[in-house]
């Protein structure tokens, strides 16, 4: 999952101010920290529906939270960096997000101004992870002077946040992201960035460590991000424990369930990536929708805008070859197919693919993977076909 991910995870969290402020509209409810809790456990499982609904729960009961708006945004950026172009496909959850968090800021800014310190940090800590949403959606866009404005407002609001209380360790957690993003941005972004903030990378992994170990709710989320982090720059001892603690915490998530399944591929240990793979694919028998609208988001989720791209793709279609080659995938064979001769497709091996598309329509043995090989067999599914397949399946569910 790309970078700009986290600050959703971190708007998920938000409940943490909750707990410390102990008055409204911040207060530390069973209703805010329930509904918190499914929503995570629906988003981690890909189920965004079910996430959304719980906090729309929560906003009906609390319309002046700021944290219910928030949290919603979060999972509509979330959902939006999973599944690859939703906000420029769907305007409307766009607007949606944009509303949220304009009202979350709106209200948090309000509580930033009171005379009870805790309030104030409370206020401060919201709105700056209101306005680093909004810069990070910004940003994606290709919008560097919004993103820039916003990040700006967002450092304010979380330095005020830790000057007020040096204790509010959730707050780390947002200043550790910018830590780490900024000091990884392009050439041509960080000089207008190093007026507002100068990075630090080092620096940024210790801050989301520390919210990670000491925040009150946002370890899970901190973790996640810090995972990212370990991904993309290659560190996967660092990064095996801490997806396999995430599992503990999350054992129905399908998402780091697949995650795991990609990250011992990429430390060259096929044999227990094999193994997390079919477990997947036998679960989706009781859930099939990990066959269907699931899969934009496994596929996708991990690698953002670099979704199918070149290095991607060819790695993916050797450790097909190798799957194919397994006694154990017979049950699996069209399905396994499929997938190779689309990615081969991606990579422009036309004839491979249609070799793999007509192995599929012959095997038959996952209905209806057979229809989309057809399909496939008739026109090219090259990368933006193929993504063209798994934005229809995120949105209608089935699936081969």
């Amino acid at each position: 999952m790309p970078d700009a991910t986290a600050l959703a995870f971190a708007a998920l969290l938000l409940v943490g101010g909750a707990a410390k402020a102990g008055a409204q509209p911040l207060a530390s409810d069973p209703l805010t920290e329930d509904s918190f809790h499914r929503a995570m456990v629906s988003l981690y499982n890909l189920d965004y529906e079910d996430a959304r609904a719980e906090v729309r729960r929560l906003l009906i009961a609390q319309p002046s939270n700021p944290l219910a708006y928030l949290g919603e945004a979060g999972l509509l950026w979330w959902q939006a960096e999973a599944e690859y172009g939703l906000f420029r496909d769907s305007p409307t959850m766009s607007a949606v997000f944009e509303q949220d968090v304009l009202n979350a800021i709106s209200l948090a800014e309000r509580l930033a101004g009171s005379k009870d310190p805790v309030r104030q940090a409370d206020g401060h800590f919201v709105a700056g992870m209101g306005w680093g949403v909004h810069g990070q959606a910004e940003l994606q866009r290709g919008n560097w002077l919004k993103a820039y404005s916003d990040g700006k407002k967002a450092i304010k609001h979380l330095k005020k946040c830790v000057k007020i209380d040096p204790e509010y360790q959730d707050a780390y957690l947002g200043l550790g992201i910018f830590d780490y993003q900024t000091d990884r941005l392009p050439a041509a972004l960080k000089l207008p960035m190093l007026f507002v903030h100068r990075g630090d990378a080092k620096r940024g992994i210790a801050r989301i460590l520390q919210s990670m170990e000491k925040g009150r709710f946002a370890r899970d989320q901190a973790g996640a991000f810090l995972l990212s982090i370990y991904m993309k720059e290659g560190d996967w001892d660092s990064a095996l424990p801490l997806l396999r603690r995430l599992r503990e915490q999350f054992p129905q998530s399908a998402y780091f369930r697949y995650r795991e399944a990609s990250l011992l591929a990429m430390r060259g240990d096929w044999d227990a990536s094999y193994r997390d793979v079919l477990e997947i694919l036998s679960l989706s028998s009781s859930e099939p929708d990990l066959l269907g609208r699931k899969q934009l988001s496994l596929f996708c989720g991990l690698v953002g805008t670099q979704c199918l791209d070149q290095t991607y793709t060819s790695a993916l279609v050797r450790w097909l070859d190798r799957a194919l080659a397994e006694p154990s995938s017979a049950r699996w064979t069209s399905l396994l197919y499929l997938y190779r001769g689309m990615a081969r497709d991606v990579l422009g091996q036309r004839v491979d693919a249609v070799h793999d598309y007509s192995k599929a329509v012959a095997a038959r043995d996952v209905p209806p993977a057979h229809e989309y090989a057809r399909r496939c067999l008739g026109s090219a599914c090259d990368r933006d076909e193929t993504l063209r397949i798994l934005k229809e399946l995120a949105r209608k569910g089935g699936g081969p």
